[in-house]
């Protein structure tokens, strides 16, 4: 359905804000619009209806869409941060630059480990996993039974055709979904324009609106053979221009929610493990700023975790999301507490509550491991040893990943700074075996721990290419005599590390043994009001759906933020440092009034970017967005900060996501890149005549 406003394009703007403001109450306050979700496509049919689900796709941690027949696919620049640091050099800075590869041949390999997922299918297995459990089991017990069934499942089904297979619990492991999918190893970079058009305004308009971004890459992907990549159904760029008001859908792989949490686990996140987690992050980025690294991959990767987490833990302070959990736990533990009501359930809230007292008396000691972990040579070691106790034809591959993304001379200082947390760890949760390799006590300075690290850099040869090979076809029995001092520390820190594991094991038994009660308990009394609320996300393929609507952060109409921004009202605003950072042939570009393709008619203009209340997670970056009849209309590339609570709650009023419109990718590639051979594999033909631009859709 179409609507329109009484008011012509932007020349009367109080009569079109007032007419916004007006149609945003409206909705908001007086339609029940069932916008919360990320769904299966098999529990929403409507929504999957039109969409061609196999053209939609994982890139890593993101999202992404086939637009060509030749495996042409589009996503996220910020999705291809790696593959861009990985072929740049002093000569060629590609995300300062922008590149565009004008034949297969120019085409840039991906980075090391990037990898592409299809998805085949996702098919529910709850009663192949639930064989073999039966009532009075323990938690461990019941864990182990899980475990054996979802290893069986995942061996009978990588001996298909499928390249990678998974059982993802879904509705927090009330239902198991077996996802089938074939790995795809040769991605090559085609098109990212300048971080100037890509990231317009630099990082401070991150996770703010309005944007002017192009947000976008375009790769291709190969198979085994060396050839692109045959997509049967690729999507196909929408002819219709949508605007206020309008329904999308959103496909792709959004990253893990917490909306059936706890209040108590909501409190602990907020208050204690966010804060604890934000230090680690910040304190690493000042030290890649600090060894003028700022402009590196793994620099962008912390600056959007910090932005992420702080965005969260703000939205917490004014949004008043505790007292919120709390009204609904409440709920909750009075439905519960009837004698009507099943035991189990009752059951199940008191082991979270257990593991959640336990869970935080040990976070100290496992934030600090994760961080550790995390850096490639400990990492690297590690690997290497376990691998010598259950080989893995994956190692080798790993291995390479972690030496090409290795910096040294960084991880040295950043295991200064994580040996100098680790002394501030409760005695308990300290090591000996860590204390010894470190030679750690209460008069250690940072100068000698400095010494050790760099000793230790020096000596290590575990990452070197020559080495990998011998390392990785040596038994354990001689593997632990070798005098590698890394590989000495991954076996003295064996038995301890088993530990560790073995405690977590525990904490998995019972969150696995009591969140499907919980998830039960609350679907139960969602169907006593009358709701059906969607699973948590957990990065398998979902599909949503919003509207291309504006929204108040406040009740003042003066803070009215518009759902859209059209190239000619960016040009007009263009001024001072910014205008300089945009390519000189760009700027041209915008000033000439004849570069009119991809238009849209009644506004004569492009649109840019425009948000929308569509459902979303992290892993939804990339994410295509559809119109009703199934045709790409652009993509998901960024969240406002008020989208940041959506982790934990939904609310319609303030979740909003950032799209780029594909017009806007078109209208780059046509007159700032002049692209014509790719944008004919996308569907468009170009005529170029006396410097007059003609585009027709295939």
């Amino acid at each position: 359905m179409k609507y329109t406003l009484g008011c012509n394009r932007f020349t009367s703007r109080a009569c079109f804000l007032g007419a916004c403001v007006f149609v945003w109450a409206f909705l908001t306050h007086n339609i029940a619009w069932a916008a919360e979700g990320m769904w299966l496509p098999s529990e929403q049919p409507a929504l999957a209806r039109n969409i061609p689900l196999q053209a939609v796709v994982r890139v890593d941690n993101c999202s992404g869409v086939f637009l060509s027949e030749q495996g042409l696919l589009m996503t996220s620049a910020r999705c291809v941060d790696s593959s861009l640091a990985w072929n740049s050099h002093r000569v060629r800075n590609i995300p300062e630059q922008g590149y565009l590869a004008r034949s297969t041949a120019e085409e840039l390999p991906a980075a090391p480990g990037v990898r592409v997922f299809i998805t085949h299918a996702q098919q529910d297995v709850t009663a192949q996993m639930q064989a073999g459990v039966h009532a009075g089991m323990s938690p461990q017990a019941y864990y182990a039974q899980l475990s054996q069934n979802r290893q069986a499942l995942i061996q009978h089904c990588e001996g298909s055709a499928f390249s990678q297979c998974q059982v993802q619990a879904h509705q927090d492991g009330l239902r198991y979904l077996l996802v089938k999918e074939q790995a795809l190893k040769d991605v090559r970079l085609v098109y990212v324009p300048p971080s100037s058009i890509a990231h317009f305004g630099g990082e401070p308009f991150h996770w703010q609106w309005p944007q002017y971004a192009a947000d976008v890459a375009l790769l291709r992907v190969y198979n085994d053979k060396g050839e692109p990549y045959q997509v049967a159904e690729p999507a196909t760029i929408s002819t219709q221009h949508y605007t206020f008001l309008d329904t999308v859908r959103v496909a792709g792989y959004p990253g893990h929610t917490q909306r059936f949490r706890t209040a108590a686990e909501m409190q602990w996140a907020f208050t204690e493990q966010y804060p604890a987690m934000l230090e680690y992050l910040q304190a690493e980025l000042a030290i890649l700023e600090r060894l003028e690294r700022g402009n590196t991959q793994q620099a962008a990767s912390l600056r959007q975790h910090v932005a992420y987490l702080s965005a969260q833990m703000q939205q917490y302070e004014t949004a008043g999301l505790q007292q919120k959990s709390e009204q609904t736990q409440e709920r909750l533990l009075s439905w519960l507490t009837s004698p009507n009501q099943r035991s189990e359930y009752r059951e199940a809230w008191w082991h979270i509550q257990q593991q959640l007292r336990e869970d935080r008396a040990r976070m100290p000691q496992q934030l600090w491991w994760q961080f550790f972990e995390s850096l490639n040579l400990p990492a690297a070691a590690l690997l290497v040893y376990e691998h010598a106790q259950q080989p893995s034809e994956a190692t080798l591959e790993q291995l390479e990943e972690l030496a090409a993304t290795a910096d040294p001379v960084v991880e040295q200082e950043v295991l200064v700074y994580l040996l100098t947390r680790y002394q501030a760890l409760p005695e308990h949760q300290r090591l000996p075996s860590v204390n010894g390799f470190f030679a750690l006590d209460e008069n250690t300075t940072e100068q000698s721990i400095r010494a050790k690290v760099a000793a230790l850099y020096q000596a290590d040869d575990v990452l070197q290419t020559q080495q990998r090979a011998k390392w990785l076809n040596m038994p354990l029995g001689t593997l632990v005599k070798s005098n590698n001092p890394w590989l000495q520390f991954a076996h003295s820190t064996a038995q301890e590390r088993r530990e560790m594991e073995q405690q977590e094991s525990v904490s998995r038994s019972r969150l696995a043994f009591a969140r499907p009660q919980m998830t039960a308990a609350k679907q139960d009394l969602d169907r006593t009001r009358g709701r059906v609320i969607a699973a948590n996300a957990n990065r398998t393929l979902r599909l949503s759906e919003g509207q291309i609507i504006g929204y108040g952060p406040d009740k003042n109409p003066d803070s009215y933020k518009l759902p859209v921004v059209y190239l000619d009202v960016f040009n007009e605003q263009l001024q001072g440092p910014e205008l300089e950072k945009l390519p000189r042939h760009f700027r041209h570009a915008l000033n000439q009034p004849e570069n009119n393709c991809f238009h849209n008619p009644k506004r004569r203009s492009v649109l840019m970017n425009f948000i929308s209340s569509a459902d979303a997670a992290l892993g939804s970056i990339g994410s295509p967005t559809f119109d009703a009849q199934g045709h790409v209309l652009g993509m998901v590339f960024d969240f406002m900060a008020e989208s940041a609570r959506s982790e934990w709650l939904y609310e319609r009023e303030q979740h909003r996501v950032v799209h780029l419109d594909v017009r806007y990718l078109l209208w780059i590639l046509t007159y700032y890149e002049q692209a014509d051979t790719l944008l004919a594999e996308l569907g468009y033909q170009i005529q170029r005549r006396n410097g007059a631009v003609r585009c027709t859709a295939n």
